[in-house]
């Protein structure tokens, strides 16, 4: 039913290892794209700044002045730079990468496509012949890279030397580039973003007298040297250190790892992006700090249109899943509501996706508990506290119901002390498809309780008797004689029988189902000496007779008149007979030894020899309730059994108007002609005692 709880733990133990390693991983491989950048990052990066900050980029000073050399350079003299006594050839590169290239990059540039801009210098890289060599590097798309660390050492920019010619230049890691009093922040690189875009063109001097930087007449690399001269004087660069970098690359990772971040609003991505943006803009503006902008963007942007989608999908799916379960839990119910909870049981267990919801699972445990399945319930109940133990009040049910599973409290319906199990916290048990509402009343053949009929919406009155208190031998015989019996009596349409509804059996109980009434049993009238005069008492009994005379014509016989099967209906005023084919079974349980079921003081003589019964014995049964009416008391006693059966097949009765004396005699001779030991001289039908009641209460002739 539930997910196997011996799986969750390897699962979790799965799930903790993949975050555990998912994450370094994947700051790891971001860390990896930010360096290895876009092919076009660089020319990416001049646009935005152009764009961005073009307007902060100013300075007073003048633009750098160049003569133009006299006379044509080799390839090693692009540009001649006096300083001092000394005049620096500044010459094509030398550097650590032995291969023919277009710029200059260093090893882990290699890594991306070559993005080569029109107009930019080129140079042929040769061997380095001494680290005591200055060589120049051209910048590369707005890039200058000052200091190369490779297997030879430091190979310092020649552009250190101009700046300050005495110093020895050493790259230092998280401080830059420092020699003699000067000290040049650089990226984890050893490099500067120089925003060439800002730097003004240099001006040429047409006298060629002053001491100014001699540029050949090729003199594209030796302008592009000048203007990065004039940058690195002004301040006009950026620096990217290593700790922007870590977080360009958590920034590419974070929308990923944190959905809610980019999805849980349309607007969040966007939001997200214009802030990096601002923050990229405050780090130039206010700390000359880069920090790399285009793969967190692109993630960002990425990640909120990925993951939307995605929780619109799962939206999707989860609205598709509760209408799945909400089909699946109405079918439940509908089973659960005709009594098929084993049905239910096997619907849930043949479908993985429902049998994992606690909603089903704890209604497949409420039809278990009403059908009085309690270990089964209970065992629903475990299996959702294996998982949840607070879900709804799941707790609270499994302490009320293990002690009826361990048998410590009796569930099923007996004898006078057994009755269905109702109060609070326990579901309240079903019945066929009657739900039990509360205990109406109880006698020695069973229990009544109002009941309700969901289809209908109506409440009835619910009689259950136990099967299981009859021997082996007879219980199937006395159940189908009593379904015979009841379906009988439900065909009986008189005012003055209760109508039977329905019969049916579960587990160890017969049950009929039959209208609710509304007042109190003749007994109770008896016992609290409260019945009306003489004439209301004969016209409810001749309203009992013409009922049993339209239930013997109809070949059923009662077996169990008495008065508390005799009931006051307090809407209609009217007396209704109760419990038609019953006591059928009371007559079969005299043979259990030990036990006197039934009601002896109503029997008729030969309903005692068990002799084969017929109409008269319901119309002597009625004489005895007849002579209780009138006398207050029975008119045959024993203070044993077999002494009070000696007294109703042997002694006479003695007279009404000894104990009541305003008697008339006219009830008198129909309460002796009711009470005949041979049923043959008693009344020939049920129909002739209601006639004779009837006239003497002035209701009939």
């Amino acid at each position: 039913m539930m997910q196997d709880p011996e799986r969750a733990p390897r699962h979790t133990r799965i799930s903790r290892l993949a975050i555990w390693l998912g994450f370094p991983i994947s700051i790891g491989v971001a860390l990896l794209l930010v360096l290895s950048g876009f092919p076009i990052e660089r020319e990416l990066n001049q646009q935005w700044l152009r764009w961005t900050t073009g307007w902060y980029w100013h300075s007073e000073a003048s633009p750098a002045r160049y003569t133009l050399a006299l006379e044509e350079r080799t390839a090693r003299s692009h540009i001649t730079w006096p300083q001092g006594d000394e005049r620096w050839q500044l010459g094509p590169l030398y550097g650590p990468v032995q291969r023919d290239m277009t710029g200059v990059a260093p090893w882990w540039d290699n890594l991306r496509p070559a993005f080569v801009l029109k107009g930019l210098p080129t140079a042929r890289l040769n061997p380095p012949r001494a680290l005591s060599d200055r060589y120049w590097q051209p910048a590369d798309h707005g890039y200058k890279s000052l200091v190369y660390r490779t297997d030879m050492g430091l190979v310092f920019d020649a552009q250190l030397t101009l700046l300050e010619a005495d110093a020895d230049w050493r790259y230092r890691p998280g401080l830059g580039l420092v020699g003699g009093n000067g000290q040049l922040d650089t990226n984890w690189r050893g490099g500067l973003l120089l925003l060439d875009f800002a730097v003004p063109e240099p001006v040429r001097d047409a006298l060629g007298e002053r001491p100014l930087p001699s540029v050949s007449s090729a003199h594209g690399a030796g302008i592009q040297a000048l203007r990065e001269h004039w940058a690195l004087q002004q301040g006009f660069y950026l620096v990217e250190p290593f700790w922007l970098t870590m977080i360009a690359a958590i920034a590419v990772v974070l929308p990923w790892l944190w959905p809610g971040l980019v999805s849980r609003r349309p607007w969040a991505a966007p939001v997200l992006m214009a802030a990096m943006v601002l923050l990229n803009l405050g780090l130039i503006v206010g700390l000359k700090l880069w920090w790399p902008l285009w793969y967190p963007l692109v993630s960002v942007g990425l990640a909120g249109a990925w993951h939307r989608r995605y929780r619109q999908h799962l939206q999707s799916y989860r609205d598709l899943e509760e209408r799945y379960r909400t089909l699946g839990l109405s079918w439940l119910r509908h089973l659960l509501d005709n009594g098929k909870t084993e049905a239910g049981q096997r619907f849930l267990a043949s479908d993985s996706a429902l049998s994992r919801s606690r909603d089903l699972t704890y209604e497949l445990a409420q039809g278990f508990e009403r059908r009085r399945q309690y270990s089964q319930a209970l065992d629903c109940l475990d299996r959702i506290a294996e998982h949840d133990p607070d879900f709804r009040d799941v707790s609270e049910r499994r302490r009320r119901l293990r002690p009826m599973v361990d048998g410590q409290q009796t569930v099923t319906l007996g004898q006078e002390s057994r009755g269905l199990t109702l109060g609070e916290g326990v579901q309240a048990p079903e019945l066929g498809r009657y739900r039990i509402v509360r205990e109406v009343g109880r006698g020695n053949m069973g229990v009544v309780y109002e009941a309700e009929d969901p289809k209908i919406n109506r409440r009835v009155a619910i009689k259950v008797v136990q099967l299981d208190a009859l021997d082996a031998d007879d219980a199937e015989a006395v159940k189908q004689r009593f379904f015979r019996e009841a379906q009988a009596a439900g065909r009986l349409n008189h005012p003055s029988i209760v109508t039977v509804f329905d019969v049916g059996e579960e587990h160890d109980l017969a049950y009929i189902a039959m209208d609710l009434l509304q007042g109190e049993p003749l007994s109770k009238r008896l016992d609290d000496r409260t019945l009306p005069g003489i004439d209301q008492v004969c016209l409810w009994l001749s309203q009992a007779a013409d009922a049993l005379d339209f239930a013997h014509r109809n070949d059923i016989i009662h077996r169990d008149i008495k008065p508390a099967n005799l009931f006051i209906d307090r809407v209609s005023g009217r007396l209704k007979i109760t419990d038609f084919g019953v006591a059928r079974i009371a007559g079969l349980r005299q043979t259990q030894t030990g036990i006197v079921l039934g009601s002896p003081s109503y029997m008729a003589p030969e309903q005692i020899r068990g002799e084969p019964l017929t109409g008269a014995t319901d119309i002597f049964s009625l004489g005895v309730t007849l002579y209780q009416c009138l006398c207050g008391r029975l008119p045959f006693e024993g203070e044993t059994l077999p002494a009070l059966a000696y007294a109703i097949t042997h002694n006479q009765q003695e007279s009404p108007k000894k104990h009541n004396p305003d008697v008339p005699v006219a009830l008198v001779r129909i309460v002796n002609k009711a009470l005949k030991k041979d049923p043959a001289e008693r009344y020939a039908s049920a129909g002739d005692m209601a006639q004779a009641l009837a006239r003497w209460a002035g209701a009939g002739e």
